[in-house]
């Protein structure tokens, strides 16, 4: 009898712990429970915080682009002839094409970079020409002076014009006409009023080197090569 009492007291005891722990245990899930419910909002991942390159798919509502306006072209001529060049206009010669078509015995004016023709009669009329050497030839040794001349241009569809030899040019002495000779470039001057350094073509002696030969004048300018001299008297 007393083992009885005994054995049943501890099935008791058992039964009591038993329900005890499994009382702790769904007090324990219900304060869990509890616990998510208060953190039920949700946070947003990091990534999306601060934001990622991945593009977002374009919705199918999406408002069309805006059209972009195209640059205003440019004015175009009202004819294509007001922009063409004429081409029936006449070139501006520079001043060697205008010597180049210089003849034996006009007169020219020295002074830019090439002899332009000149009136014999005008004070920049200093030289003459004297002489054309052939393309590959040269003027006399004595000559005043001489200029190499590049073709002149040649007419449109024509061939290239030849290479021109060089002008050969002397003082332009003219026996009763004063010469200023005060620079390297002389040149006609009046006679009634002389400059400091001007002389008067007395003669002009051909076939000889010899100044004494001259019948009038102070002294004379030799031409060696060619053989003459012209006389003149100093002002």
């Amino acid at each position: 009898m007393g083992r009885r009492r005994l054995h049943a007291g501890v099935t008791l005891t058992g039964f009591v712990i038993a329900a005890a722990l499994s009382t702790a245990c769904l007090a324990a899930a219900a304060l869990s429970l509890m616990s998510n419910d208060d953190d039920a909002t949700p946070v947003q991942p990091r990534a999306a915080q601060v934001g990622t390159t991945t593009a977002a798919p374009v919705s199918a509502s999406a408002a069309p682009p805006v059209p972009i306006a195209a640059p205003p072209s440019e004015p175009v001529p009202e004819s294509a002839a007001e922009t063409a060049v004429n081409k029936d206009a006449s070139e501006r010669k520079d001043p060697a094409a205008v010597a180049i078509e210089l003849n034996i015995g006009d007169c020219v004016e020295l002074g830019g970079a090439a002899p332009t023709k000149a009136t014999c009669s005008t004070g920049g009329s200093g030289y003459k020409v004297t002489s054309k050497a052939p393309p590959s030839g040269r003027c006399p040794v004595d000559a005043d002076r001489s200029f190499s001349m590049p073709p002149p241009p040649a007419p449109p569809g024509q061939p290239p014009a030849p290479e021109q030899g060089p002008l050969c040019l002397d003082i332009n002495w003219v026996v009763g006409n004063c010469m200023d000779m005060a620079t390297d470039t002389p040149k006609p001057a009046d006679c009634t009023r002389p400059p400091g350094k001007a002389v008067r073509v007395t003669e002009i002696k051909q076939g000889t080197t010899n100044v004494n030969e001259c019948s009038a004048g102070d002294r004379g300018f030799v031409y060696n090569q060619r053989r003459f001299v012209v006389c003149v008297a100093s002002l």
